[in-house]
């Protein structure tokens, strides 16, 4: 006995024949022994057959579009192991004999139960938030600003999570959408650390750096965000989707690092004030720079803002028309 897969253009098993002859055509024609609906396989496509030294082998019929192995190549006869792919038409086929030898069974692992996770994350996610808020606000606090802070992140997490478990209902079956909440508790939790932490390192090291390119992080934390919610949806091709969601990451941080127009001096001037949040002194890591060498560096930014003026009235000066002006306008 032998048996026949139709296989998926992504290899997997769609359908298998049994077959009591090893001497066996495959085509459109309904005195077939396997009968394929494919519109580019002639009425009698390919022989299965046992050569003289025993092995299953493949034989094209002599039709016009061929029989191809899984390099692409294109053969009248082709040995068959029982690990050899044949494409007739468009449609993938692998012959097997009753004796092939499967890989043993994996191990069943239960599904992981979502709702441990889910409380405690329901729970400090918005307590994170108050309390990083709470430390980096230096006025008047006021409960308002915490609950709109609040509601703006479970609104935003109702439609992301919303998102997700609509497009794993379509995708897989389930929407699955206690999952998709956890992953985005466990994401925007991870966002606010990141992002206070980034701004500790901006005070403690004086790093204009970071303030400059942190964006990136978020991008790679939205990456992996994303990662982790198609992964739920389904596990198969994990590295190509990796691959896909990083790639997108990077190219969006890099389109929004060009839309800040890094190569204008008057951008590269503004970056200066880069600190937003104040921490205690004694969180410093790297010492203040002295007085003297502020006061240099405030003579430095003079010098610039003095050059970009001479730049801004010579393109003045040169713009068609400049002599005719009233002299009046814009005179002290």
């Amino acid at each position: 006995m032998i048996w026949i897969e139709r296989l998926s253009r992504h290899k997997e098993v769609l359908s298998r024949h049994s077959s009591l002859t090893d001497d066996l055509l495959i085509g459109r024609a309904y005195d077939n022994a396997l009968v394929i609906d494919d519109p580019y396989i002639a009425p009698r496509h390919l022989r299965i057959f046992r050569d003289v030294e025993g092995s299953l082998m493949a034989e094209d019929m002599g039709t016009q579009n061929g029989m191809y192995d899984e390099a692409g190549v294109r053969h009248l006869a082709l040995r068959l192991d029982g690990n050899t792919l044949v494409r007739i038409g468009q449609t993938w086929l692998r012959v097997r004999e009753a004796d092939f030898a499967v890989a043993a069974e994996r191990r069943l692992r239960q599904e992981r139960r979502a709702w441990p996770w889910f409380a405690p994350l329901l729970m400090c996610a918005p307590l994170l938030l108050v309390l990083l808020r709470w430390l980096e606000n230096t006025g008047e606090n006021n409960l308002s600003q915490y609950l709109d802070e609040i509601w703006l992140m479970t609104l935003s997490l109702g439609m992301w999570v919303g998102l997700w478990s609509l497009l794993s209902r379509l995708l897989s079956g389930a929407a699955r959408a206690v999952w998709h909440t956890v992953i985005a508790l466990l994401a925007v939790m991870a966002a606010l650390l990141l992002d206070s932490f980034g701004q500790w390192v901006i005070f403690a090291f004086s790093s204009p750096l970071t303030a400059q390119y942190g964006f990136v992080c978020t991008w790679l934390l939205m990456a992996m965000t994303c990662l982790f919610h198609l992964y739920v949806i389904g596990a198969k091709h994990l590295r190509r989707k990796a691959l896909i969601v990083f790639s997108l990451a990077l190219i969006l941080a890099a389109a929004q690092w060009l839309t800040k127009d890094p190569f204008k001096a008057e951008n590269r001037l503004a970056r200066s004030a880069y600190l937003e949040t104040l921490f205690p002194p004694s969180w410093r890591v790297v010492a203040p720079k002295s007085e003297a060498d502020f006061f240099a560096d405030i003579r430095k930014m003079q010098a610039r803002l003095d050059a970009l003026r001479k730049e801004e009235a010579a393109e003045e000066e040169a713009e068609p028309g400049f002599e005719d002006r009233d002299p009046g306008i814009g005179a002290p």
